[in-house]
């Protein structure tokens, strides 16, 4: 049977701090609600705090990166941005990466799921099977239950 990747395991995380970060999305949603100007400066301010409470640092250094990038790809739209254009490019920059956010945090909430499955035989971009660690062939009838494998090379 080929190794399939399941990526990376959920995470678990204390309710106190997943209740911290459902009231800063709150507040967030409160300030775009109240917002009356779209230089609000209040909305990159707080996408850098809710940034800031990843708690993993390689994560946090990709989500202002890609904010930025957000950001600079937002500004490509326009051939000479005004203070608004510019203000308009860093909210959807700000909502982009938040989403990103929302994505990292979803490993602890499981609100997406992704159903997987095995698969017989190395599969394109591999290059050994899992015969090697254990796991038989395809049809081997052995008491793995890979009786039924459909090769899909």
């Amino acid at each position: 049977m080929a190794k399939v990747s399941l990526g990376t395991p959920p995470m678990a995380a204390k309710d106190e701090y997943l209740h911290s970060h459902f009231i800063s999305w709150n507040a967030l949603e409160q300030i775009i609600i109240q917002m009356t100007n779209i230089r609000d400066p209040r909305i990159p301010i707080f996408t850098d705090l809710m940034i800031s409470a990843v708690t993993d640092e390689g994560m946090r250094e990709e989500f202002r990166v890609r904010k930025k990038q957000y950001y600079e790809e937002g500004l490509k739209e326009y051939k000479k941005p005004s203070n608004d254009d510019e203000a308009t490019a860093m909210v959807n920059a700000c909502t982009r990466v938040l989403g990103d956010v929302r994505s990292w945090y979803d490993n602890m909430l499981g609100v997406t799921t992704v159903m997987t499955y095995g698969v017989c035989g190395p599969q394109p971009g591999e290059e050994e099977d899992e015969a090697q660690f254990g796991g038989g062939e395809c049809n081997d009838g052995g008491a793995d239950g890979e009786a039924a494998c459909v090769d899909v090379t």
